[in-house]
């Protein structure tokens, strides 16, 4: 008897933790990715989820609000990740190429307002946003 009531308080605590890790995970519901034009996303060689996993690792502490997956000018399919950051005004994008997974653009909301960040030609400097 003792070692039924010992197996059954395991796996109550066992599934106590689960319960708790799974509502940790969800705590953030993903932002769906909207498609600029139907089909994009079938046409992309990096997950949306790395992809993801990419923009956030560059704005830390960040929560994703919005997401797309577009054609940049110079004709590069991206996703597009709108962040922002408890406490701070300014919301970030930051741009994955949707078929290598690099970062190709991060830049803050503010950056666009001063122009203080960016290049002649509108490219985002070598230091990323200042934060």
């Amino acid at each position: 008897m003792f070692f039924r009531r010992l197996t059954v308080f395991i796996v109550a605590v066992s599934l106590s933790g689960c319960t708790a890790a799974a509502q940790d995970s969800t705590r953030e519901p993903a932002v769906p990715i909207i498609e600029e034009t139907p089909g994009l996303l079938r046409r992309a060689t990096f997950s949306p989820d790395n992809a993801r996993t990419a923009a956030i690792r560059k704005v830390p502490g960040g929560i994703i609000v919005e997401a797309e997956i577009e054609y940049e000018d110079d004709n590069v399919l991206v996703y597009s990740f709108d962040i922002e950051v408890e406490g701070e005004s300014d919301r970030f994008e930051v741009l994955v190429d949707a078929m290598t997974g690099r970062v190709t653009k991060e830049r803050s909301t503010d950056d666009d307002e001063a122009g203080d960040d960016e290049d002649d030609d509108g490219e985002q400097g070598e230091e990323g946003p200042n934060r």
